[in-house]
């Protein structure tokens, strides 16, 4: 009864709950529901490029210090 309560406290309030469905953990507690928008990969119906991209990220450091000893 108690995990019946805290789903529809849970499900009134949270409206993602509700259309996607949630799997839970709480406690003892398991929850599991599935809601009614779901999603799976299929197939376009238009023609799709598919890209990929590949970048690095650079952090100003100042000169002559480099990487500091703990700071990896």
């Amino acid at each position: 009864m108690r995990t019946k309560k805290l789903k529809e406290k849970l499900f009134d309030k949270f409206i993602d709950l509700r259309l996607f469905g949630a799997t839970l953990a709480v406690e003892n507690m398991n929850i599991q529901e599935t809601g009614p928008v779901q999603f799976k990969f299929g197939r376009s119906l238009h023609k799709v490029d598919v890209n990929f991209y590949k970048g690095s990220i650079t952090m100003p450091v100042k000169p002559g210090e480099g990487f500091k000893k703990g700071k990896r």
